[in-house]
Parts: structure tokens; sequence; C-alpha cells
């Protein structure tokens, strides 16, 4: 199945970005400012242990994306 990072693919990174339009749209003050995701990652739950890995810079809202 892979890792919980692996899970963010493309599909749902778009479907995230999506989001972060309609908000900036919605939010004009926020228009000048870059739009970073991070990413949580835990894995390993089921064994008490959390191996916890936060990946900065995991992507970036992408001109590409577009609410419409």
């Amino acid at each position: 199945y892979g890792t919980a990072a692996e899970s963010i693919n493309a599909r749902k990174q778009q479907k995230i970005c999506k989001t972060a339009r309609f908000f900036l749209h919605q939010n004009p003050q926020f228009h000048n400012r870059n739009c970073r995701f991070d990413v949580i990652e835990i894995n390993n739950f089921k064994e008490n242990k959390m191996p916890i890995q936060w990946i900065k810079d995991a992507f970036w809202l992408n001109e590409q994306f577009s609410i419409l």
C-alpha cells in the first residue's frame, strides 16, 4: 500500500490546490502570498510507535490549477 506520504498523489495535490485557489479567490488579502503545502507523515501507528516525519515544501500552489 505504501507510506502515508506516498498517498499524496498528483490527484490529491490537485484537489488541495483547487481548494486553496478558491480560498485565495475569496480572501484577496492573501493574493500576493506564496502558498506552500507541507505533509506530516505518521507511520507504524498500530505498533504504538509514532515516527513522525515533517516534509516541508512537499508541493506548492501551481498556476496550472484553476477554480473554474
